[in-house]
């Protein structure tokens, strides 16, 4: 029940978008062998990443972001709000696996620490 594909990026992090007075920018030096999925995993992964930055304000960008999604994207997508909800999770869950992965060398403990709060999404 994932409905029609839209625009995903796996690089959708803070570090690539840019505000300014003109508008909103995005670079995505990482090149996929496929721009379509599910929007809602590119966003679970952004505000993962906003978390892990302690972003300011980011439990609440999470909490705003999640329920728009939630809400939104299941008539604009054909699918249903539990799909929806699984799409951002697995964003969530590679955003962790992936900070996991980083730090295994640099910072043993931490990437731990990822690794267990990966898990605990699908408990």
């Amino acid at each position: 029940e994932w409905g029609r594909s839209a625009i995903m990026l796996l690089d959708f992090t803070p570090d690539n978008l840019f505000v300014d007075e003109t508008g909103l920018s995005f670079i995505d030096p990482w090149s996929q062998e496929t721009y379509l999925g599910h929007p809602a995993v590119s966003i679970g992964q952004f505000v993962t990443l906003m978390q892990l930055y302690r972003m300011r304000d980011a439990d609440k960008a999470v909490c705003m972001l999640k329920e728009r999604c939630v809400t939104e994207m299941p008539s604009i997508l054909g699918c249903d709000a539990s799909s929806v909800e699984r799409a951002f999770r697995v964003g969530s869950t590679l955003q962790l696996a992936l900070s996991s992965y980083v730090r295994r060398e640099s910072d043993p403990r931490q990437a731990d620490k990822l690794a267990v709060e990966a898990r605990k999404l699908w408990r």
